[in-house]
């Protein structure tokens, strides 16, 4: 019986959210009894993850390094690249004396699409493409890619019997064109212990926020100007950046000078080892997201949530896409109601006048959340019916 289930076109798998929600996906679908195998582009893999056997697990799912994609170097190598010509990934597959169960590909450029969709057309495999965004021109890095993933989510996934997603606007998007639709948020496993509840300090009067991942989407103007503005009132509230440094910080404020004003209040961590992150992470009192409304955040959604509730951390943030779904204003977050600097200084005032009995309550309440709607139990299962189908 095939039960092999090959995850495509992936990084290290600690290297990005892709490549990290790719384990936890593999970690559900192994709980269902399925075989996941990711495909990892690069030419060794870590250290750390290799086996007696010289294979490499990474939390315990399999993963094969088979080469990079190399797009240096001439202009027609580069274009063969960009066609999917002698892709790592499907070069693989094809060599595989055993026909896998399915084929999940994460976001694949249009032309490396069409060639794995017809390979699995062909043979008899499960084709099931994965969409997490759908991202504006100026981010997909220039015309051709906006182009590309243009053509792919307007025409070649409409076509699709499937898909998975993580968004309701996506969900409703690809159901209008008739595709069977699985819907699978950021998933974690929450009984891991690194991302069970910390215990933290006690002293109601401070206020600890941290930001986690890429500062580019969040309105870190209004975010810092607010912690300002609360500072000048003798609210004691700092700031962690974990992952990202201060410049990049800069290039999203209007003003030098507000980093220079706020001095300590801010602290860059930059990048950290993967297993420090949880433990800087869940020492907070709440997480903090301001984003604009707009295609490409409602058609996409924090893939941090999950593990800042699985910690017990609330947030601080106004709601695009379908976070309402998971966020009760008082409850799992404080609700910033107009993206505003005054909007998101009224919360901070709210949570800093949260004693310490509110806190634990919303801190209960996150880890409920996280263990009742992004747990790779909740999912093992529907996920692997759905791919079973």
């Amino acid at each position: 019986m095939r039960n092999t289930v090959y995850i495509i076109e992936l990084n290290m798998p600690d290297a990005g959210a892709r490549d990290i929600h790719a384990v936890r996906m593999g970690k559900a679908l192994r709980l269902a009894g399925l075989d996941p195998v990711l495909l990892v582009e690069e030419d060794e893999g870590l250290a750390q993850d290799r086996q007696a056997d010289g294979s490499y697990r990474h939390e315990g799912i399999l993963y094969i390094p088979i080469g990079r994609s190399n797009s240096q170097g001439k202009l027609l190598r580069r274009i063969g690249v960009f066609l999917g010509v002698g892709n790592p990934s499907l070069c693989y597959i094809q060599n595989q004396p055993i026909l896998p169960l399915a084929v999940i590909a994460p976001a694949p450029k249009s032309f490396l699409f069409l060639r794995v969709w017809h390979w699995c057309r062909r043979n008899g495999v499960g084709f099931i493409p994965e969409d997490v965004e759908w991202l504006n021109r100026a981010d997909t890095g220039g015309l051709i890619y906006w182009l590309d993933m243009e053509i792919r989510m307007r025409i070649l996934q409409r076509m699709q019997k499937k898909i998975i997603v993580n968004n309701a606007f996506l969900e409703r998007y690809y159901k209008l064109a008739g595709c069977q639709v699985f819907r699978l948020p950021s998933l974690l496993d929450t009984r891991d212990a690194k991302w069970m509840p910390r215990t933290r300090g006690t002293d109601d009067s401070d206020l600890r926020l941290v930001f986690a991942g890429s500062p580019a989407r969040d309105r870190q103007d209004l975010i810092l100007g607010a912690i300002s503005a609360a500072r000048r009132e003798g609210i004691n509230v700092t700031i962690q950046y974990v992952g990202c440094s201060r410049s990049r910080i800069q290039e999203k404020l209007p003003s030098k000078s507000l980093l220079d004003q706020l001095g300590n209040a801010v602290v860059f961590h930059g990048r950290v080892p993967i297993e420090q992150v949880p433990e800087i992470m869940g020492q907070a009192d709440y997480t903090v997201l301001l984003r604009e409304d707009a295609r490409w955040s409602r058609a996409s959604f924090p893939s941090k949530v999950p593990e800042f509730f699985s910690l017990g951390i609330p947030c601080i943030c106004n709601l695009t896409g379908n976070m309402g779904e998971y966020m009760n204003d008082g409850q799992e977050a404080f609700l910033v109601t107009d993206l505003t600097e005054q909007a998101f200084l009224t919360q901070i005032r709210r949570a800093v006048a949260a004693k310490g009995e509110v806190r634990a309550r919303m801190g209960i309440m996150a880890r409920k959340r996280a263990e009742a709607s992004f747990d790779i139990q909740c999912f093992a299962k529907p996920l692997a019916d759905f791919i079973r189908q």
